[in-house]
Order: structure tokens, then C-alpha cells, then sequence
């Protein structure tokens, strides 16, 4: 059986690519050698 992602979804899964790509990735190697993956937390002002 086979599921397909509604507009919606699919929209929402193209979005967090685009954060993570664009916003997380740059720097995550720093941020992984210096133990210091909680800087996210509160990540561009959300979670705040």
C-alpha cells in the first residue's frame, strides 16, 4: 500500500528542506565539534 502526501504536506516537507538546508546546515559541523547543538534551541527567534 502506497501513501501520498497532500498539498499541504508536501508543501510543509519542502519548507523544512529549505530551513534546514538554508539555516541549519551552514555551521553544523562548528556546532557539532563544539558540543554546542543547543545554540538551536531558540533558533532565529523561534522557540522563544
Amino acid at each position: 500500500m502506497q501513501y501520498a502526501l497532500t498539498e499541504e504536506q508536501e508543501a510543509l516537507r519542502q519548507l523544512a528542506r529549505k530551513v534546514a538546508r538554508e539555516e541549519i546546515e551552514p555551521g553544523a559541523n562548528e556546532r557539532d565539534e563544539k558540543g554546542n547543538s543547543a545554540s538551536l534551541m531558540g533558533f532565529n527567534g523561534w522557540m522563544t
